[in-house]
């Protein structure tokens, strides 16, 4: 995984960061709190198994970039 600078938006926060390695597969997860206390998750890196939820077609992201989902549905996660 290449390095990357993480511009979050102003008054907002990282609440906590998750890294997942397996060799082939590297993945950052960012869980930012905005300043109105909603929180959105982002996500950067490669991904062959659909690890980054940027898309159905997205296997890897060069900047973090906030998850595609729908938190009061049905979802991946």
């Amino acid at each position: 995984m290449t390095q990357t600078q993480f511009a979050r938006p102003a008054g907002s926060k990282v609440v906590k960061v998750w890294l997942y390695d397996s060799g082939k597969n590297q993945v950052a997860y960012a869980l930012v709190e905005g300043a109105g206390g909603m929180s959105t998750l982002y996500s950067y890196g490669q991904s062959d198994c659909g690890m980054l939820g940027q898309g159905a077609n997205v296997q890897e992201s060069k900047s973090f970039t906030s998850l595609k989902y729908d938190p009061n549905g049905d979802s991946q996660f």
